[in-house]
């Protein structure tokens, strides 16, 4: 195909941006809301999570080269292109919101644990996997399942606040 070929289908650089940004975010956001729609009657938030969790990652990880361009890229875009994704990424948020939210309500997460960032660290972390994960090393069900059981779980022997 020459170069030209593609302006055929997209009047310019910056529409094909545009498709490649709100695909890159629709598929994560379907993805995970589908998996969170078919585990709805699950009681348990940690099992709701987890999955979650794992289909994110598979999504980045496995499916999806326009969500990985969409988290590495989306940083140092023109203000004025951010703006117009982020609604969608606003909505991907408040998902993750809801889940967390009902799993605090539900007691199944400690109260006084602020969701916003809570939510931030949480796909921050997935989503920097795409920048070190090796597919020959481990899988992505591994991959998710330490990371659910460490955001679960934690990584302290003992209960508590945190000192400081």
């Amino acid at each position: 195909m020459k170069a030209g070929s593609i302006y055929y289908h997209f009047d310019s650089k910056e529409e094909i941006l545009d498709v490649i940004l709100d695909q890159g975010v629709r598929e994560i956001f379907d993805g995970v809301k589908a998996e969170l729609q078919s585990s709805e009657a699950e009681s348990d938030y940690r099992v709701r999570i987890a999955g979650a969790v794992k289909t994110h990652l598979a999504l980045i990880l496995e499916r999806s080269e326009f969500t990985s361009v969409n988290i590495r890229i989306y940083s140092q875009l023109p203000e004025e292109i951010r703006e117009r994704h982020y609604p969608l990424r606003r909505a991907y948020a408040e998902l993750w919101d809801t889940l967390l939210i009902d799993a605090q309500m539900a007691g199944q997460l400690r109260e006084g644990v602020d969701i916003a960032p809570l939510r931030q660290f949480l796909l921050g972390a997935l989503n920097w996997t795409a920048e070190w994960f090796d597919g020959e090393k481990h899988s992505v069900a591994t991959v998710a399942a330490r990371y659910a059981d460490l955001i679960l779980y934690g990584i302290s022997a003992e209960t508590g606040d945190a000192p400081g």
